[in-house]
Parts: structure tokens; C-alpha cells; sequence
């Protein structure tokens, strides 16, 4: 169960919801009275104090990914961030899952556009209940397939020219750089 917290206008927490972050809605606003909070984006932080949260360098280092690859995310809008007074970026504990999330599908060869198009769904649900994700995977899988065919009609070249230069060498003819 991760938390989430309502403050007054000191910072004092006036109310702790639990959620968990696999089921929660994320277009729910919660008002306390005179304070609302969306927490349509849960991976925003409100109060970094009272919150787990960390700077862009503690999630580097909790994630692998660079500064500046989180700054990328950021600026495509995969990850959230609050900013302190000071104007440093603040995550919360989320965003090492999202991280680690988008680092996961970056390793299946999609692109950040092609991630910002299901992730929000793959945050919340599991994979078989993104309809946006099973096209994608089978047009990934026939880019693969197709650089496959490209690979071994290359390997099957280089094989060849390799048999004649070693062939010619035998030989004791010069080498000719035309192909055979």
C-alpha cells in the first residue's frame, strides 16, 4: 500500500489515504474543505519533507538511468516531477518503478513515443488488458524478424566473400575486389 497525503496551508497533514497504486483512479480529486488536491497524477509530489521523495541524482542512482535520460523523460512527459522552491526536480518512490518500466520497454526496442502510447495503462494494469500494447508488439516482432532476414542474407555475403578471398589466396591468384 503506498500513502498519500492532504496538507493544510502550514504543512500539516490533515488526512493519509492508503491506495494501491495498481487499482487507483487517476482522475479522483479529494477536497479536505478549503484545500483540493488532484491526484490525477500520483507520481507528483506535494510535499517532499513529508513524502518519500528523492532529487533527478538519488533516482539516477536507484534506476541506472543517466541525468540526462530522466531529464528526457521528463520533457517527453513519461515522468513526473514537482520542483522545489530552489527549482530542484523532486520524484517520488513511483518514479523508480516508472523508470525502471520505460527502461524495460526501451530493451524491446520501442521508442519513447511508442512507450508514452501505453504506459500509463501498463502502470495500472496488466499488460493483457492494454489493447493499445498486443499491435504494437506484433509489429515490433515483424521489424525483428524482417532485420533478421536482412542479418543472415548479409552473414551469408560476408561467408561468401570470405570463401573466395581464402579460395583465391590458396590459389596463390591476387584477390580482386569485385564480388564473384
Amino acid at each position: 500500500m503506498n500513502k498519500a497525503y492532504i496538507y493544510d496551508k502550514r504543512g500539516n497533514i490533515k488526512k493519509t489515504l492508503d491506495y494501491d497504486i495498481s487499482v487507483m483512479v487517476y482522475n479522483e480529486s479529494i477536497t479536505n474543505g478549503e484545500t483540493l488536491i488532484n491526484i490525477k497524477d500520483p507520481y507528483m509530489m506535494i510535499n517532499r519533507e513529508k513524502v518519500n521523495a528523492m532529487r533527478i541524482s538519488e533516482l539516477s542512482k536507484l534506476t541506472g538511468a543517466s541525468i540526462r535520460s530522466l531529464r528526457y523523460y521528463e520533457a517527453k512527459g513519461l515522468i513526473a516531477t514537482e520542483r522545489e522552491d530552489n527549482g530542484y526536480r523532486v520524484f517520488n518512490q513511483m518514479a523508480v518503478e516508472r523508470v525502471k518500466t520505460i527502461q524495460f520497454y526501451l530493451s524491446l526496442g520501442f521508442t519513447t513515443e511508442q512507450i508514452e502510447s501505453f504506459l500509463n495503462c501498463v502502470m495500472k494494469n496488466q499488460e493483457s488488458q492494454c489493447d493499445d500494447l498486443l499491435p504494437l508488439y506484433t509489429e515490433k516482432l515483424k521489424e525483428i524478424e524482417q532485420q533478421m532476414e536482412m542479418l543472415q542474407l548479409l552473414q551469408a555475403n560476408l561467408k561468401d566473400r570470405i570463401a573466395y578471398i581464402e579460395q583465391q589466396r590458396l590459389r596463390g591468384e591476387p584477390v580482386s575486389s569485385s564480388h564473384n
